[in-house]
């Protein structure tokens, strides 16, 4: 069941578009996801460590 009151997009959004909520539906034409923003505060990015600054680009990216 998709919550109430989420902004709906297309992949095809601008990236910043996303950026103005917390959660986003974005609906494509076979599948569809609620997204979760979350803001990371300057203070927290300092303490990081270089391992968790690894990202996966997942399955598609390459």
């Amino acid at each position: 069941m998709v919550p109430k009151g989420v902004p709906r997009l297309t992949p095809g959004s601008k990236l910043y578009k996303c950026l103005e909520y917390d959660r986003v539906i974005c609906e494509g034409k076979d599948e569809t996801f609620l997204i979760e923003i979350k803001r990371l505060t300057d203070e927290h990015d300092r303490h990081r460590t270089d391992e968790d600054r690894s990202i996966s680009l997942g399955p598609r990216a390459g």
